[in-house]
């Protein structure tokens, strides 16, 4: 039974930008080889609305044709002139447009349609007919594989009149360029529907990041968030998504906290203390490594120490962690949640998140986890990661990465 049709709903919309997603998530994949995704891509017409781009492989353009009726697709669909031109036409010019300099490219009309299976003499002259797609479009693909020009295509007699209809729409090609037009162009019918597409996506995303799905579906949403920018004229002239900005758009920031580590030092600074602080600069700054200690009685100020140094124009300390928050005159008594953080999870994944501000749009490129959850709350996978990013930290910048923790 099919659904009524709803006019006014965004079902296109949301498909074309969930099609668009199982792509940037396949992005993620190094194996994967795409380069970047555009959606609604500039200066491209007919073909614009999925482009994906690889680094070895000819750039894919795909046009998207979704129904919620559960229409089917046929020959007429594809030569049957509506707003001035067919799809058929709309789909070579822009082939033609894009390789007009030599480029290659790929051509996909996708559809979750299903091709029509009985022939068709609906809106021609009489005595005509029109063949059913699913059997005319894999006889042209065989077909073009075995030839090598249009003009050796031996039509069935009773194709005659629709090979002409279908010629008639490549009429801006020569007939080199139809040949390789049309060796180019995939038709993608019965692709799945709009919640199929979703629960695909959702899956693949599990897989990747090896995840729960649930846990998959939550970081979807933040992929569906970002496509309010990706997909509207807000992206500005910024209209490739890249691996990168794909990673990114999955992170949580500070939200992802458990404690609270980044506390100012206190003002005034009292000046008995500058002396010392000046001393462990010096020192740390002088270190290639090693730990250190920092001792002393509650409320001497151990923690303001390291607060000045952390808020110095040139820190000295780059990632701080607080099981507990400190007493301060202001402060002097424990808060209620105290203890929140004295976990292994809590001071892994905090200074992770901490970590993250360092690879600021090179998080791909590093590996940085973006997400807690996805380490599945393992400290011991979070260590690893905090552990190898401050390595990496500190060979970028020939110091070590100090990392504070009381």
């Amino acid at each position: 039974m099919t659904r009524p049709r709803q006019p006014g709903l965004h079902d296109p919309h949301w498909y074309e930008a969930t099609f668009a997603e199982r792509f940037i998530v396949e992005m993620l994949n190094p194996d994967s080889g795409i380069q970047s995704v555009t959606m609604q891509a500039p200066d491209v017409r007919g073909i614009d609305d999925v482009v994906v781009k690889y680094h070895t492989k000819p750039t894919a353009y795909h046009q998207i044709k979704h129904t919620r009726s559960g229409d089917t697709l046929s020959f007429t669909d594809l030569t049957s002139e509506r707003d001035g031109a067919s799809l058929l036409h709309q789909l070579a010019e822009g082939w033609a447009a894009v390789t007009r300099d030599g480029g290659t490219s790929e051509t996909y009309l996708v559809t979750n349609r299903a091709m029509t299976v009985r022939p068709s003499s609906t809106g021609i002259n009489v005595g005509e007919e029109l063949p059913a797609l699913a059997a005319f479009w894999p006889w042209l693909t065989q077909t073009l594989a075995t030839v090598g020009a249009i003009d050796e295509i031996k039509v069935p007699d009773e194709w005659r009149t629709a090979w002409q209809r279908w010629l008639a729409q490549l009429d801006p090609l020569s007939s080199l360029e139809q040949m390789k037009f049309l060796r180019s162009l995939s038709i993608n019918a019965s692709e799945l529907n709009l919640p199929g597409l979703e629960r695909a996506t959702t899956a693949r995303l599990a897989v990747l990041f090896g995840i729960p799905e649930d846990t998959a579906e939550r970081a979807l949403a933040q992929l569906d968030h970002h496509m309010r920018k990706w997909a509207t004229s807000e992206r500005g002239a910024n209209v490739e998504i890249t691996a990168e900005r794909a990673w990114s758009a999955f992170a949580l920031g500070g939200q992802e906290m458990v404690g609270t580590h980044a506390f100012p030092p206190p003002a005034p600074f009292f000046p008995t203390r500058e002396t010392f602080l000046t001393e462990l600069t010096t020192l740390l700054g002088a270190a290639t490594g090693g730990v250190y200690f920092l001792t002393g009685p509650a409320g001497c100020g151990k923690s303001s120490i390291v607060s000045a140094l952390a808020n110095r124009a040139e820190p000295v300390v780059d990632l701080r962690f607080h099981a507990f928050k400190p007493l301060t005159p202001y402060e002097p008594s424990i808060p209620e949640d105290a203890g929140r953080a004295v976990t292994a999870a809590a001071l892994w994944g905090d200074l992770l998140v901490q970590m993250r501000t360092f690879f600021r749009g090179r998080l791909w490129a590093n590996r940085v986890p973006v997400r807690n959850d996805f380490l599945l709350d393992d400290p011991s996978r979070s260590k690893d990661h905090v552990l190898r990013l401050a390595k990496i930290l500190a060979q970028e910048r020939l110091e070590p990465t100090r990392i504070y923790r009381t």
